[in-house]
Order: structure tokens, then C-alpha cells, then sequence
């Protein structure tokens, strides 16, 4: 969202949720701030300041990192760090009027209430204005209407809509682009320039209709989808089925001109296929919804989604199971025990 002062900060209070490194950059900060906040001679409003952590973005990502972030804070650190609890905050900010708008309306009402029982001050209706770093202070303005609010914050985490990889950014100049820069993709999940549907798979088409885009750096603009796993998974399956295929779904051979090269799908359109979706919000709870496979007149009853323990190990099932490797379903679940019997490893590395 271009918010002034977010990206400038990157890597040292604020932190996306976009790759692998990101985990181990927020890690390393949440331990950091516990032992500067632990240092004899920190003031009292310091450690108020590096013990603030927000969160921004109300969606199923945002909801499960502050799931396990006020987990982690709460019981781990507090292993080590007792007498630093009384300065422990955790907030979550929406701009939207409730958490989870992809899921059932009571689900997201009920995270929320379950958040606040746990001490985690929720912000709906709320936007980050601005980030500012002055001197020792770092702080966040927040907007609620034309009410202001100012945060200071030792970490921040921003899962409220990200960018395209510099990659897709800085390759893809002449292709079409839709909302966030991602890239405009058709039924078939091809790349489109402002020569496809006109003169397409020409030697005048700059990419001879041959890329292909899926997951969160692609958009139909007919067919909007949200940026889930779900969603990427399943166009990638369409994609690798139309090129493994023998004989292959996607044909490319040489125009009747010779002059370029046509290309050829004996592929359906792309249809997504939608499931239940699960989320987890920490201390071993989770929901699963089910609306998205119920007849529209029927989608705001309560019997279409489930939360609680149940939900939460029927999420670590499904995951578990998703695994490709037999090392990982050895190693995974004893991980998971290790965790829930010793508590979470805070070691830097």
C-alpha cells in the first residue's frame, strides 16, 4: 500500500511475511527485544516500546502469526524473561471491519473476541497512516476515521498486501498488469501484452505467447481469486497436467507464415475448484470453514464451520499429510512434541 516510512525500515523493525528469511529476520528481532528490554539500565518507557509488537492485516496469515507470536511471548519468553511480562503487548491491525473476510462472519468474530480474552488489543477499521523513526523512538500513526493514534513499536510485521518479487517488477515491463502489479493472466493462465487477443503469438507478440503466471503474482481480471496456497496449488496441477501430458495440451508450432510461432491449448480454461479453508489462532486452536461448499442460500448457517482443538489438529493433519518427503512426516510431528513438551528453542542464528 505504499505506506510512508514502512519500506525504508525494512529489515530492522518492520518485516514482511513473503519468504523464508523473513521468519528468521522476525525471530532473531522478537529474542533481540526481550534482551535489550531485559538490560538493567533500559528505561521503563524503552521497554514498553521494544515489548510493543503489531501486527498489520486482518487476513488468515495475519491471524495465525499472532496466534503463535502471543504464544511465543507469553510462555516461552516468559521462561526466561518473568519480569518482563508486565510490559508484553501484542496488537492486531484491520483496515477492514472484521478479521478473516474470506471466512464465515461469525468466525472472524469469534477470533477477535478470543483474541481480546487473551490480552491481544485488535484494531478493526483501522489503517496505518505512517511509520516514523526518530532518534530513539520508532512509533506508527494510526487512522480510525479522522481519529489519529500513535504506537511506538519494537517490531512490526506487515501481512496486509504485498508487492510482486522485484523479478516479476522489473522483467515484465511490457506485459499488462493489474491491481498490486501483478500480472494480467487469461483463461489459461497465460501472460498477457498489449499484442495478445489482437495479433497474438506473432513475431510482433513480445513473449510469442509463451509465459505462463499462477499464484500471488497473477490475476484474472474476469476472474478474480484471492492469493492462497489453495489457489497456486491448484494452477500449478492445471499447468503441469497441460505440459506433461503425452501429447502435450499446449502446442507451440510454426506460423503458416514462418514468420513466428503459434501457440496451440487443447487445455480447458482454468476453473478453481473451491474447498473448505483452515486457519489457526494459536493456543491449540483453529476452525475450519466449510461455506465455500454450501449452496449460496444456505452459506450464513452456523453447522458450516468448526473451531476449537479439533480444528486445530485437524490443521496440522491436513499439513502433515501435504508432505512430499518421509524424513519430513518422521521429523515434523517430533518437532511438534518437542515444542509442546520443552516449549520453543529462542537461540540467535
Amino acid at each position: 500500500f505504499r505506506t510512508p516510512g514502512i519500506s525504508e525500515r525494512e529489515g530492522q523493525e518492520v518485516f514482511f511475511l513473503k519468504h523464508l528469511y523473513h521468519s528468521r529476520q522476525i525471530r532473531n528481532r522478537i529474542v533481540e527485544c526481550f534482551e535489550r528490554a531485559a538490560i538493567h539500565n533500559t528505561e521503563p518507557h524503552e521497554r514498553d516500546r521494544l515489548l510493543n509488537f503489531v501486527v498489520v492485516g486482518g487476513g488468515p496469515t495475519s491471524v495465525e502469526f499472532v496466534g503463535e507470536l502471543h504464544d511465543l511471548v507469553t510462555r516461552d519468553m516468559k521462561r526466561y524473561y518473568p519480569e518482563l511480562q508486565k510490559h508484553v503487548r501484542v496488537h492486531l491491525i484491520e483496515a477492514g471491519p472484521r478479521l478473516l473476510p474470506s471466512f464465515h462472519p461469525d468466525l472472524g468474530d469469534l477470533v477477535e473476541t478470543r483474541f481480546k480474552k487473551r490480552g491481544i488489543d485488535v484494531k478493526t477499521n483501522t489503517a496505518v497512516k505512517s511509520f516514523h523513526s526518530e532518534h530513539e523512538d520508532k512509533f506508527v500513526i494510526l487512522g480510525k476515521g479522522d481519529d489519529t493514534e500513535r504506537i511506538s513499536i519494537g517490531l512490526l510485521v506487515w501481512s496486509a498486501g504485498l508487492e510482486p518479487v522485484k523479478f516479476v517488477q522489473s522483467s515484465f515491463s511490457q506485459c499488462r498488469k493489474g491491481p498490486g502489479g501483478r500480472l494480467v493472466v487469461d483463461d489459461y493462465l497465460m501472460v498477457q501484452t498489449d499484442r495478445n487477443g489482437k495479433d497474438a503469438a506473432s513475431d510482433t507478440d513480445p513473449l510469442d505467447s509463451r509465459v505462463f503466471a499462477i499464484g500471488d503474482c497473477a490475476v484474472n481480471p474476469e476472474k478474480l481469486l484471492a492469493p492462497l496456497a489453495i489457489v497456486a496449488k491448484q494452477q500449478a496441477h492445471y499447468l503441469a497436467k497441460g505440459f506433461n501430458n503425452v501429447p502435450s495440451d499446449i502446442i507451440r508450432t510454426l506460423s503458416d507464415d514462418s514468420t513466428g510461432f503459434v501457440t496451440t491449448l487443447k487445455l480447458k480454461p482454468f476453473s478453481f475448484l473451491p474447498l473448505f479453508s483452515m486457519v489457526t489462532f494459536g493456543n491449540m486452536q483453529g476452525a475450519i470453514d466449510f461455506s465455500a461448499l454450501a449452496p449460496s442460500d444456505i452459506k450464513k448457517s452456523r453447522s458450516l464451520y468448526l473451531h476449537g482443538l479439533i480444528s486445530f489438529l485437524t490443521w496440522r493433519s491436513a499439513y502433515w499429510g501435504m508432505q512430499t518427503s518421509i524424513s519430513n512426516k518422521i521429523l515434523i510431528p517430533m518437532y511438534w512434541f518437542k515444542s509442546f513438551v520443552f516449549g520453543r528453542d529462542i537461540s540467535r542464528f
